[in-house]
């Protein structure tokens, strides 16, 4: 994942997608993002909804900051996907 999160995401939530069609489980390193606008992590979810539908698919965020996962967990990410958050 990119160091921020913000603005339109019509080329990350593209990337996400076609990693994701060739590996199951999707984890997505999140060792360098240090912040994500509010508003993007509605269309984080959006955007990662179809791929959590899909018959057997996980999502997984890793190494994930203490304030990114909150707002994660508060916008309903943790509803679609598996959160993790930093040893450090």
């Amino acid at each position: 994942m990119p160091r921020n999160i913000h603005g339109k995401l019509d080329n990350l939530l593209k990337r996400i997608a076609d990693y994701a069609e060739r590996h199951n489980p999707l984890i997505l390193d999140c060792t360098d993002l240090e912040r994500v606008e509010f508003a993007a992590t509605a269309d984080l979810l959006n955007g990662l909804a179809p791929i959590s539908g899909q018959p057997g698919a996980v999502i997984r965020f890793t190494e994930v900051n203490y304030l990114v996962m909150m707002l994660f967990n508060a916008m309903g990410l943790k509803n679609i996907a598996t959160i993790t958050p930093r040893k450090h």
